[in-house]
């Protein structure tokens, strides 16, 4: 998704003011005022895009899956009973 996104916008890459000026008026009409009215809109979104390439995506461990699996089927088991419950309930 990240590819498919930087094809489109490659200012996103290197979130700055300028490049999220450049991707803003991308996104919005360019008779907008928008960006002028508010520059506030321009540095949340500099700090929302620096704090998505911090998080990093870890791939599946299989030993920690399998310390959770009993408590993932504990927890499958009671939402099947609620739902069960709400639905008797509801009498459908």
């Amino acid at each position: 998704m990240m590819r498919t996104i930087g094809m489109l916008f490659p200012e996103i890459l290197m979130p700055a003011q300028k490049n999220m000026k450049a991707i803003m008026k991308k996104l919005i009409s360019p008779n907008s005022e928008l960006l002028e009215k508010y520059p506030l809109i321009i540095d949340h979104l500099v700090l929302l895009m620096k704090a998505m390439f911090i998080h990093t995506i870890d791939g599946y461990n299989k030993d920690e899956g399998i310390t959770i699996k009993d408590k993932l089927y504990f927890y499958y088991v009671l939402l099947f009973v609620i739902v069960v419950a709400i639905f008797f309930y509801e009498g459908f």
